[in-house]
């Protein structure tokens, strides 16, 4: 009973409704930005939403983090649109903007859904190996040993893995 009571509780103190909570739902997976969506009267701000989220009322966490997948296909969608409009005659600083607001999407898309638009690592090239041979001679020790391979694989940037 109590935590039934704490959730009312959060409902009421983060402002929480079932259809407002839809709603918002619904306009990010259209690719509405949270950030848009509060400026119209009657949302909250976006670290409200995410309080929802965080808290899991009504079980809006798994819906939220769909919806976020569901806005960075839209806004993949707009860049590639607004990509295809590259065509036309611009003017520099209408296509500084532009690339500016390809790059942001970009990134953004990237950030919400990282599986989908983030950078892929190319496991298609092996590694390099590198071989290092070398003799230990400790002076004054009654020491021999044999000179032995050591097998070090190292990447495209240099680095031991």
């Amino acid at each position: 009973m109590e935590d039934q009571i704490d959730l009312e509780q959060l409902k009421i103190e983060y402002g929480y409704s079932r259809d407002l909570a839809g709603d918002i739902i619904s306009r990010m997976a259209g690719g509405a930005l949270l950030d848009d969506m509060h400026r119209d009267e009657g949302y909250p701000e976006p670290a409200v939403v995410r309080l929802w989220a965080v808290e899991n009322i009504d079980g809006f966490a798994l819906k939220f983090e769909r919806a976020e997948q569901m806005c960075a296909h839209a806004l993949f969608e707009k860049a590639m649109r607004h990509a295809g409009l590259g065509r036309e005659v611009m003017g520099q600083n209408t296509l500084s903007r532009d690339r500016l607001v390809l790059d942001a999407v970009k990134w953004a898309t990237e950030k919400l859904y990282p599986n989908k638009f983030g950078q892929k690592n190319d496991l298609s090239k092996a590694p390099i190996p590198v071989h290092i041979k070398t003799t230990l001679d400790i002076k004054g020790a009654d020491v021999s040993m044999e000179p032995y391979d050591v097998d070090v694989e190292m990447d495209d940037d240099g680095r031991m893995n």
